[in-house]
């Protein structure tokens, strides 16, 4: 064992831990052996190895009361106890986890003192007490609750929560197994209330907090601070070899900063924000007879899918995360392979991912299969899910090869919670008044676009075969601009779009015109409708660093700034009632646990936006053009809503082009509609004198 502070018997644990901790033991650290012993016992836990833990633990209680280290022995005997629970030893796991509770509260250690409840709640869950361990795992909810709101970084309050997801589903599956055969449902619309408790909440704060005069009396000085911090950051993230370290440094003071300007302004600390949503709420101000509402919750154990509806409600159980996630995972490779739908062998192709994708809809919609009756289906996904365009799964009653995909029957549109939909609804954006369509298109990306001044050829040269004038500029080419390819009919997409409304309501910015300066003006926010046919950045790593680029250079070929990030996105105030993000990979991003996606469409919608049209992944650039083209047909001319014109013009594609393959799903279904389905969009419907 390790009582001894020497490594257990037999594969020695792959921990940096364990060097630091001999390390200790030799300088008579007494203190740290206990921390480092703390560490050690929860990583033999991660391993499943209790007995090894509860050896560590136990050293780590000692020594922690040997320098009266309280905070110490309440995490050495939570580890303790958590050992003691995983070999099923009830009577000394109850003892230590009550014991952790008592020193974490001397100690002042409240995420200590919530692990002890939740260690509590599951050893009642197996006891039987079901009741008990409810109300155990709420005291932990509410601690972290408590813990969350002192937190004054909006990033760090959402990755916070997502550290602590796993006590709403706990809380989430005890309330299930309470439930059972209940009548009336009582504890199943609870479950749904932890869920929509559990999501997104850190955008729904930002859409509370978005109020047009909340910065207006700020300090100045703070705010140009912050301003001059985001610009250094932009101009450190547009080099191709970032140094890390440099944007941790200013990342930090970005964050003491906003600290600064949440904790001088008392309209932060005054804010009230709305509650998640209960089941009545969703019912009779959410929905209507034509929409089903589909939420999903991915747990360890099971998952659920709740179904509701004006008149309707029910929860059915699903397989766990990991069954669910490792089947979404293949679909979405399948879906996304360009090189397999291109290739000789894609009709193949298309038969395996249609076999794939029917096993997953009978997985996630089968339960559902002759409830779904032509609805408008609003899904709230989780993880993998997230990734999954549910238009384009198989009908789940439908017969291979050839099931008919889920867009033909109804319109889908996600979004993050239906408590996120409700402030979407209720928030008063700015008047657009009669400016109706602003595009962005066809930007120039190199020095090598034959628009440049000069160049003979298109940006398909290499920088070496820059002309002499140009030598100075082949360095910012070697440095990774020359990756984004001009998107020739993102042009022709712009204009036959444009020709749908009148040209005294738009404005279509091409080439050199379609800058970053012109999206972060003020009258980009005069428009209803913002269209940005271009390329996408994702950064999975540092969100904010995604971004749609602009023209990267001018008509000298001189190189500017033309990346507009999530944090640029962000800082809009906008009227629009649409986005479309004709772009790759543009509904992508940071995949937070509870949050979601951070990513393009949030920073949209929490900028204004009551609808966004995004992509799931790389997409065909003559294919797009012709799926925006019908799009904004139905839009304007048909005066359909974005969720239906989007399944117009899908079903369009699906039918209409054969020969083209567009009507494989990898061409028409990468665009997903988020937001409100039904919004105000068919008031864009213009009469004849504008079209």
């Amino acid at each position: 064992m390790f009582g001894s502070d020497s490594p257990p018997d037999g594969d020695r644990l792959p921990i940096g831990g364990q060097s630091a901790l001999e390390l200790a033991a030799r300088l008579g650290q007494v203190r740290q052996q206990g921390i480092y012993n703390g560490n050690l016992g929860q990583a033999y836990l991660d391993l499943g190895r209790a007995r090894e833990a509860l050896a560590a633990c136990d050293r780590a209680y000692e020594l922690s009361a040997e320098v009266q280290n309280r905070r110490g022995q309440a995490i050495g005997l939570l580890c303790t106890a958590s050992a003691h629970l995983a070999l099923e030893q009830h009577e000394q796991a109850a003892t230590g986890f009550a014991e952790a509770e008592r020193l974490s509260r001397q100690s002042g250690d409240r995420n200590t003192l919530a692990e002890a409840s939740v260690g509590l709640a599951e050893l009642s869950r197996r006891n039987g007490d079901l009741p008990y361990a409810i109300e155990r795992v709420e005291s932990a909810i509410g601690i972290i609750e408590s813990v969350r709101t002192a937190v004054d970084i909006q990033r760090m309050r959402a990755s916070f929560l997502a550290n602590y997801k796993s006590y709403y589903d706990l809380q989430i599956e005890l309330l299930m197994e309470l439930a059972g055969d209940e009548p009336d449902g009582q504890y199943a619309a609870e479950a749904l209330r932890v869920s929509e408790r559990a999501r997104a909440r850190s955008l729904l704060e930002l859409l509370a907090e978005a109020v047009p005069d909340m910065r207006a009396d700020l300090d100045p000085d703070l705010q140009q601070r912050e301003r001059k911090l985001l610009e250094d950051i932009n101009a450190l993230a547009s080099k191709r070899l970032r140094d890390r370290s440099s944007l941790e440094a200013l990342q930090a003071e970005l964050d003491e900063i906003e600290r600064s300007i949440r904790r001088s302004h008392p309209r932060y600390a005054q804010l009230a924000y709305a509650p998640p949503l209960d089941l009545d709420a969703i019912q009779t101000s959410v929905l209507d007879e034509t929409s089903l509402l589909l939420e999903y919750s991915l747990g360890d154990r099971r998952s659920y899918l709740w179904v509701v509806g004006a008149n309707r409600f029910d929860v059915f159980e699903l397989p766990s995360r990991e069954t669910i996630e490792a089947k979404s995972q293949r679909v979405y490779e399948l879906l996304t392979d360009a090189k397999a739908w291109y290739g000789e062998d894609w009709e193949q192709h298309r038969k395996m991912y249609r076999r794939e994708a029917l096993e997953l809809s009978k997985l996630l919609l089968g339960p559902i299969v002759h409830a779904l009756d032509g609805q408008a289906l609003v899904i709230v996904a989780e993880g993998a899910l997230s990734y999954i365009p549910f238009a384009a799964l198989p009908n789940p009653a439908g017969i291979l090869p050839d099931p008919e995909p889920l867009v033909v029957g109804h319109e889908v549109v996600n979004v993050p919670s239906v408590s996120v939909l409700s402030a979407i609804r209720a928030r008063q954006s700015p008047s657009a008044g009669d400016n109706v369509l602003l595009l962005f298109a066809d930007p120039a990306f190199s020095v090598s676009d034959a628009r440049v001044a000069g160049m003979q050829d298109d940006s398909r040269g290499s920088p070496d075969s820059l002309p002499p004038q140009f030598a100075a500029l082949r360095g910012l080419e070697r440095g990774g601009w020359k990756s984004f390819q001009r998107l020739h009919h993102s042009r022709d997409e712009a204009l036959a779009i444009s020709q749908l409304v009148r040209p005294e309501h738009r404005q279509v910015l091409l080439g050199f015109e379609a800058t970053r300066e012109a999206v972060l003006s003020e009258e980009t926010a005069s428009y209803r409708v913002l269209h940005f046919a271009t390329h996408g950045i994702l950064d999975s790593q540092q969100p904010r660093l995604s971004g749609l680029v602009l023209s990267l250079v001018d008509e000298r070929g001189r190189p500017r700034n033309g990346v507009v990030r999530l944090h640029d996105i962000y800082s809009l105030d906008l009227a629009a009632e649409l986005v479309v993000l004709s772009a790759c990979q543009t509904a992508l991003g940071k995949q937070l646990r509870g949050e979601g996606v951070l990513g393009l469409t949030r920073g949209f919608i929490h900028a204004g936006a009551e609808n966004v049209i995004a992509s799931l992944w790389s997409v065909d650039d003559e294919a797009t053009a012709e799926l925006m083209r019908q799009f904004y047909q139905g839009l304007f001319r048909d005066g359909l809503s974005p969720a239906r014109a989007l399944r117009q013009a899908q079903i369009q594609l699906l039918r209409d082009a054969p020969e083209t393959r567009w009507h494989s799903e990898y061409f028409w279904a990468s665009f997903v509609s988020y937001g409100d389905w039904h919004g105000s969009i068919s008031s864009l419907h213009l009469d004849s004198e504008a079209l």
